[in-house]
């Protein structure tokens, strides 16, 4: 009989080649199929056993419905990571470090970026139809109290993710080293800077909730983008996605303040709401003594969409924006605006096409988005 991870790779296979992909980058992956259950079920219980196994060049791993608590490095290139569940809630990979907990290893604390739950630093990462969770800030005793706490740190180049979950609150999702990522239909949570880092990613059709930082009218930031020099080509984009919010009587929510001097973040027909702050952009450290970000910064938008009294979406007035930050408070042209798409946007000298880069059969899902406040 032929074993479902062999059935599974040529699927895989099957499904580059019908993307119109090269298979030559993907070999790899229909070679080696593992899979993974918590129940012991699979030939692997946890997924870090399964990475290990997998040879130097990556492969497929498929993980069964379950709750996987663990720390994950993913080092090697062309690692697909397929969630069986019947959406993203059902493999859930989970882990409660964060910047100040103690490191009995090292003898010291694990510091904001060793608090991931999943580190990915191998070129051409895949995952579709899970979540990946930090809940430090979330346990007692210090709800809310713990601070920086990855749930996903992505760190290769070429990193796919599809109907994925990330979940925290401070500093849930880290894109760095000037790498890039692709998000669609995903879903990404937090409180302050959730969303950050040095690289350059784009959200397509993704879900992007801030919740409550303390009380409803914390102030929250939802992107800290970490662009150091104006040469430098990294930034984030937010394409036709929904921002969303822990509770409607939220406010105070900014769309981004700038980590590093450069700092990029461009939003494209994006619905929001009145929980945004009309000035849309702060800086990193206001007040006196504090960071000078803003005027170098490129903070810009098109066709951001708020609820009107009739019901539908209207455009938003861009005037009500900072000033400080160039061309913040003026529209981006549609010119502009098209150069965004994540396969322009992303191309690279490798003429990287991302959207092109899809398999699992629940890439399209619903995405379970975790209950409101009260």
């Amino acid at each position: 009989m032929k074993s479902i991870a062999s059935s599974r790779a040529r699927a895989l296979a099957i499904g580059l080649l019908a993307a119109g992909l090269s298979l030559s980058a993907y070999a790899t992956h229909a070679a080696v199929a593992l899979e993974v259950s918590a129940d012991g079920k699979a030939a692997y219980r946890t997924i870090h056993e399964a990475i290990a196994a997998l040879p130097p060049t990556g492969g497929v791993v498929h993980v069964h419905s379950g709750v996987y608590r663990e720390k994950i490095r993913i080092d090697k290139p062309h690692v697909l990571l397929i969630g069986l569940g019947k959406d993203a809630s059902k493999v859930v990979i989970t882990n409660d470090d964060y910047a100040a907990k103690y490191n009995p290893a090292t003898r010291r604390n694990f510091g904001t970026s060793d608090s991931y739950t999943v580190m990915v630093t191998g070129n051409d990462f895949y995952a579709t139809n899970l979540t990946i969770a930090n809940t430090a800030d979330y346990e007692p005793p210090n709800y809310l109290g713990n601070g920086q706490a990855l749930a996903l740190y992505s760190k290769g180049d070429r990193a796919v993710y599809r109907a994925v979950r990330l979940l925290s609150g401070q500093d849930t999702l880290r894109i760095d080293g000037a790498r890039r990522a692709y998000f669609h239909n995903s879903y990404v949570e937090g409180t302050v800077d959730y969303i950050w880092g040095d690289g350059k990613a784009v959200f397509d059709h993704c879900l992007v909730r801030t919740r409550i930082n303390g009380r409803v009218d914390g102030t929250t930031t939802i992107t800290a983008q970490g662009r150091e020099r104006p040469d430098e080509d990294t930034g984030f984009v937010f394409i036709d996605s929904d921002l969303l919010f822990e509770s409607a009587k939220m406010s105070n929510v900014f769309l981004g303040r700038p980590w590093q001097q450069y700092a990029a973040t461009y939003f494209v027909n994006t619905t929001m709401g009145p929980q945004i702050a009309p000035a849309g952009w702060m800086e990193f450290h206001p007040g006196p003594g504090g960071s000078n970000n803003l005027p170098t910064s490129t903070y810009r938008e098109y066709n951001s969409l708020y609820p009107a009294a009739n019901g539908k979406w209207a455009a938003s007035d861009l005037r009500q924006r900072e000033s400080v930050s160039p061309q913040s408070n003026v529209s981006l042209s549609a010119n502009e605006a098209a150069r965004l798409v994540a396969d322009v946007y992303l191309a690279g000298n490798d003429h990287w096409a991302p959207t092109r880069v899809n398999y699992g059969t629940k890439t399209q899902q619903k995405l379970p988005v975790p209950a409101a406040a009260p």
